[in-house]
Order: C-alpha cells, then structure tokens, then sequence
C-alpha cells in the first residue's frame, strides 16, 4: 500500500530557490566586506537585492556594489541592483 508519508519525506531537505539566492548572497558580503548579514534582513525582487540593514553598513554595501554585483555575476545571479 502507499504510505503519503514516505512520499512526502522526500520533499523535506529541498531547499526553495530564493532561500539558496539568499545564502550566496550571504556568502559574497562576507568575502567582500568581512560582515555577516542575517537572511530574514534580505529580499530579492526582480533581480534586485534589498537589504535591512543599519545605514552605516548599507553606505559601505553601496560603495562595494560593483565588486558585489561582479561576484554575483560569477557565480551565475543576475542581479540588477543592491539597495
């Protein structure tokens, strides 16, 4: 007899795609500017990165934001923007 469940179980470790998006997004702030970021501060619509952050860290973003969308790049994101 099939058992839902078993079915089911398959479907638990699958990451969404936005969700794996955040983390390499995570990762390339941290090779660039040395500063962790937490994912619930991170959105992305439409190809563009918002970020929560304090205004301080967000100046430093947008100063690395070439560098940032440069890395990105590489790693096959096609991001438009950082705000």
């Amino acid at each position: 007899m099939f058992n839902i469940s078993i079915y089911l179980d398959k479907f638990k470790n699958i990451e969404s795609k936005n969700s794996v998006l955040i983390k390499i997004i995570i990762d390339s702030v941290k090779n660039i500017l040395k500063v962790d970021i937490d994912k619930k501060n991170i959105q992305i619509k439409n190809g563009v990165i918002y970020l929560k952050v304090n205004p301080v860290l967000k100046n430093e973003i947008f100063i690395n934001k070439n560098s940032l969308i440069r890395e990105l790049s590489f790693k096959n994101l096609a991001i438009k923007g950082v705000f």
